[in-house]
């Protein structure tokens, strides 16, 4: 029996090592570290989370089947391209899911939402002033989670919040690559700002409207990036 609860323990661990493996992997992509197309090594994996290669395989199979890693035989793991359809498919769900989550925030009329939508509107016009002035993509990214978490809170609903977290640790991947330019931190702020006030109103089809706007104008950029660097041959520099 010990060495059967042995091997249960082993098991966990390992799971709960690759969970936090395909966390961080889904972080560094989002942040731009892992350029579209990158290869992500299992040893050199392994030795930045000090473990063995077996959860940082598990690790790869789980961003592979949220849409953001590609496993391919005899080559391994690498970022998704934003020209695949792993990552058109996931940018979809996450549009379809955001846009549900933004109408039931509009339309959540109770007391403590309505606080919470007020407070929205405020953090998310600040937001918009500071990509005015001029702030890093940094500062923009930490802002736009911010903002993706209240929303969340603004919903009160535990299925709406769920249905996110299905989509699991790279339901943001790219978001930095994104807004890697001042024009597109402005625009996607004050695009931003038009969902929270549409939300403040109550305002339930327009809220998922400049949700899908958020997605559709992100998606386009992205890929408009990336085919231009596929013809020059070069990564664009961050």
């Amino acid at each position: 029996m010990a060495r059967k609860a042995g091997a249960k323990t082993e098991a966990t661990s390992a799971r709960v090592g690759a969970l936090r493996v395909a966390r961080e992997l889904a972080r560094s992509i989002e942040r731009g570290e892992y350029a579209p197309g990158q290869r992500l090594k299992e040893q050199e994996l392994a030795d930045r989370f000090g473990l063995s290669r077996a959860p940082i395989r598990e690790a790869l199979r789980l961003l592979e089947s949220q849409g953001i890693a590609v496993i391919e035989e005899m080559r391994g793991a690498r970022v998704v391209r934003p020209d695949e359809a792993g990552f058109h498919e996931l940018w979809l769900l996450r549009a379809a899911v955001s846009g549900v989550v933004a109408e039931l925030a509009a339309t959540n009329d109770a007391p403590e939402a309505r606080q919470k939508k007020a407070q929205f509107v405020e953090q998310t016009r600040r937001l918009a002033n500071l990509a005015r002035e001029g702030a890093e993509a940094t500062v923009i990214y930490e802002g736009l989670r911010a903002n993706t978490r209240m929303l969340g809170e603004i919903t009160l609903s535990t299925r709406a919040q769920t249905m996110l977290l299905g989509l699991g640790a790279g339901r943001e991947a790219f978001q930095m690559y994104a807004i890697q330019t001042e024009a597109r931190r402005v625009q996607a702020t004050e695009t931003w700002v038009r969902l929270a006030e549409a939300i403040e109103a109550g305002d339930g089809a327009g809220a998922a409207h400049v949700m899908q706007m958020l997605f559709r104008n992100s998606m386009e950029f992205i890929t408009h990036e990336q085919a231009g660097q596929m013809a020059s041959g070069e990564p664009k520099k961050r």
